[in-house]
């Protein structure tokens, strides 16, 4: 696997995952985004990177040594990081489902970018 291929990976999982918990917070508030928002944003960024970093690399090569590592295998595994990690804040329930969206978009971006750009990581 390219190791260009993997930064543009998380990246790519690091920013879908912080536009999805921006758009969240701006439609549950009903407010424009203001500046004081941004801070917090960059801090989410490095976060998501941090943990698709920790989590999600781990996982992705888990499931390419099991040989299913599919679009959908991504999903459910983000959709099961999501939803713990909502769950580990004691989150209510609509919030354990929304992450749940979150980690599952951002896995699959995380994937798509890699089969993209890494097509080798698939091979056999």
């Amino acid at each position: 696997m390219k190791l260009k291929a993997l930064l543009y990976a998380l990246l790519a999982a690091a920013t879908t995952c912080t536009s999805l918990i921006f758009l969240r917070e701006v439609l549950s508030n009903q407010d424009a985004p203001t500046w004081e928002g941004l801070p917090w944003l960059v801090i989410c960024f490095f976060g998501a990177l941090w943990v698709t970093f920790i989590a999600g690399v781990p996982a992705f090569a888990a499931l390419r040594r099991m040989r299913i590592a599919r679009w959908w295998t991504a999903a459910a595994t983000g959709a099961t990081f999501g939803a713990a990690f909502a769950w580990s804040l004691n989150q209510d329930p609509g919030s354990i489902v929304s992450m749940s969206g979150i980690g599952a978009a951002s896995a699959l971006a995380f994937w798509f970018t890699l089969a993209k750009l890494s097509p080798e990581a698939y091979a056999a």
